[in-house]
């Protein structure tokens, strides 16, 4: 249902706010009074005297959505902020467009296409996910918290499902390596892997990449406010062997990088307004 709701507001010419239930009141309390929003979509009535949406209020009608133009909002997602409050990072339509061109160009169709998504829908990681795999008529298959307690279910969920791309955190790679039976063996359809988020090592790069010697391991680097992630690298055999630690890549198309006062500029529609 949260799917439904990003898809809907974006049809509807509308930024979105993803909330994850499960942070603590007080935070969500926050997010709500600084977003003001007109709706809320929920999948049960909230404590809160803004009008609440619930899956039985919608109804089948038909209407001519305007969509969203290249400088509306597409989402505002919240970090944490560098004073612990709640600090809403904006991106717009052209920004989620480029970046979603940008990692469908790393990835070929094949004969099923199944995209695995780690990240909860609150955190920008998953856009990594969502977006790309819409765009390539792709199946989106979600991970949730009570997977990544009990990895019996992540296991059984890779044998479930012909998975074609990973999207994830490279410490939840970390974990699955050890599951068993995790190799192109078994899982001869997984041919993409995309990290961010975290610094990748050298180690699981390489584990990895025994495991899964044809396939393509995507290193990139972002933060938030510049629409998940600026810079990505496939690691190859000759960059395991030539870098420890392994480079985060080269700038995406439509960003440019500098270096002033060893602080990193980025520049280009990908930085949040």
């Amino acid at each position: 249902w949260m799917l439904v709701g990003m898809l809907a507001s974006l049809k509807a010419g509308i930024g979105y706010v993803p909330i994850d239930v499960s942070i603590p009141r007080e935070r969500i309390d926050k997010i709500i009074d600084t977003i003001q929003p007109e709706f809320i979509f929920a999948t049960e009535v909230l404590a809160t005297p803004i009008q609440t949406i619930t899956p039985s209020d919608v109804k089948e009608e038909y209407y001519n959505l305007p969509g969203l133009q290249a400088d509306d909002v597409a989402y505002t997602i919240f970090t944490s902020g560098s004073t612990g409050m709640p600090k809403g990072v904006t991106i717009l339509s052209e920004s989620l467009n480029e970046f979603t061109e940008w990692m469908t160009s790393l990835y070929e169709l094949q004969a099923e296409n199944y995209w695995l998504n780690q990240a909860p829908l609150s955190f920008d990681l998953s856009v990594m996910a969502v977006y790309p795999s819409l765009a390539t008529g792709s199946t989106l298959v979600m991970i949730d918290k009570d997977m990544i307690k009990k990895p019996i279910d992540i296991y059984e969920t890779l044998k479930q499902y012909p998975i074609s791309a990973w999207v994830s955190t490279p410490s939840f790679m970390e974990m699955c390596l050890m599951l068993p039976e995790f190799d192109a063996v078994h899982h001869s359809n997984l041919k993409y892997f995309y990290f961010c988020g975290e610094a990748l090592k050298h180690k699981t790069a390489e584990s990895l990449k025994s495991k899964f010697n044809d396939s393509h391991i995507y290193n990139t680097y972002g933060p938030t406010e510049a629409t998940v992630a600026v810079t990505g690298l496939e690691i190859t055999e000759e960059v395991l062997r030539k870098y420890n630690p392994l480079p985060v890549g080269y700038a995406r198309p439509g960003v440019t990088l500098s270096i002033n006062d060893d602080e990193l500029h980025i520049h280009g529609n990908a930085v949040s307004t």
